[in-house]
């Protein structure tokens, strides 16, 4: 499932690219600014995908541990006592069903923020060839659209 979406999201981090790059909206265009651009075009997705991985953790634990706890004897604040993410000893979870699923769900949290971080990171060796290489053709030849300029903050 991993590379499935790390494919779907190189896929569309290539497409995003192509449609900043080919979408020129009649404007004049500067090729002395090209590559330029598309590190700040790329640069703005790859902020924008870290940004959605800021709280992925948190989230994958809350829904792992409580669909996992749910099974557990003595399902009751008690039995779970106050296990948080990376915190499952007995002092502090409760029983040791609460605690293995404390367990299994903090490895399952890191597991998911380290898959998007690097997910996210990867998107700047997705982006950027895609644009340049576009911007090298028009600049080349004009054979192609004319890359769109960069976005204004």
């Amino acid at each position: 499932m991993a590379s499935t979406v790390a494919t779907l999201k190189g896929g569309l981090v290539v497409a995003v690219c192509f449609v900043l790059l080919h979408s020129a909206m009649g404007q004049q265009f500067n090729c002395s600014i090209c590559t330029p651009s598309c590190y700040d075009n790329c640069q703005a997705i790859a902020t924008s995908d870290y940004s959605k991985c800021s709280n992925i953790s948190t989230d994958v634990f809350s829904a792992c541990f409580k669909g996992c706890s749910a099974h557990c004897n003595g399902n009751s604040a008690s039995a779970h006592g106050s296990c948080n993410m990376g915190s499952c000893s007995a002092s502090s979870c409760g029983c040791p069903c609460a605690r293995d699923c404390c367990s299994s769900c903090s490895n399952s949290a890191g597991q998911a923020a380290y898959q998007c971080t690097s997910a996210a990171g990867r998107v700047m060796q997705f982006c950027m060839p895609s644009c340049t290489n576009g911007c090298s053709t028009y600049c080349a030849d004009r054979s192609a659209p004319a890359p769109a300029p960069a976005p204004t903050a």
